[in-house]
C-alpha cells in the first residue's frame, strides 16, 4: 500500500528563532520512500542537515522574525501489515534505569514550555504502570483544545 503523509506548520517568531526539526521519515524494513518528503519553507531559508545521536535526520534552521510556514510532502509504500506486538515486553522502573539512560528522560533547558500541553491522547490515563497496553480503539489523539 502506498501511503501519503506530510504536514504544514506555521510559526509566528517575534524575533530570529533558531529551530532543529525532526520531522524526516525513515524507512523501516521493507517500507520503500516513493516520493522523499523535502522540507520547504516559506519565506525561502537555508536549511542544513545533520544525523543525531541515534541515526535520525535533523534539520536546523533559523525562522526570521515574523511568519514561517514550514512544508513537506511524500509518499512511503508500506506492506500494510501490522508491526508485531511485543506483549510480554514491561515497563522499567527509572531507579533500575542505568544512568547514561537518564539523559533522554530530561527536557531541554532551551525549550520551556511556559503552558501546559494544550492536547491530550483520550485513553491513556487508563493504563496501568507496569503493564503493556492492549491496542484499543479509544487510544487516539484528540485535537480539541483543553480550558
Amino acid at each position: 500500500m502506498k501511503i501519503r503523509f506530510g504536514y504544514e506548520l506555521l510559526y509566528n517568531a517575534p524575533q530570529q528563532t533558531p529551530m532543529i526539526f525532526t520531522l524526516h521519515c525513515q524507512p523501516q524494513g521493507s517500507q520503500q520512500l516513493m516520493l522523499p518528503d523535502l522540507m520547504r519553507t516559506d519565506p525561502a531559508i537555508p536549511l542544513f542537515f545533520y544525523p543525531d545521536v541515534f541515526g535520525n535526520k535533523c534539520t536546523r534552521l533559523e525562522a526570521p522574525a515574523g511568519l514561517l510556514r514550514v512544508t513537506a510532502d511524500g509518499i512511503i509504500q508500506d506492506c500494510g501489515l501490522p508491526e508485531a506486538a511485543q506483549w510480554a515486553a514491561g515497563e522499567c522502573p527509572i531507579r533500575d534505569l542505568p544512568a547514561d539512560a537518564l539523559q533522554f528522560l530530561l527536557a531541554s533547558s532551551s525549550c520551556a514550555a511556559p503552558q501546559p500541553a494544550r492536547h491530550k491522547v483520550r485513553g491513556v490515563d487508563r493504563i496501568q504502570p507496569g503493564r503493556t497496553p492492549k491496542p484499543a480503539p479509544e487510544y487516539r489523539f484528540d485535537l480539541t483544545r483543553l480550558p
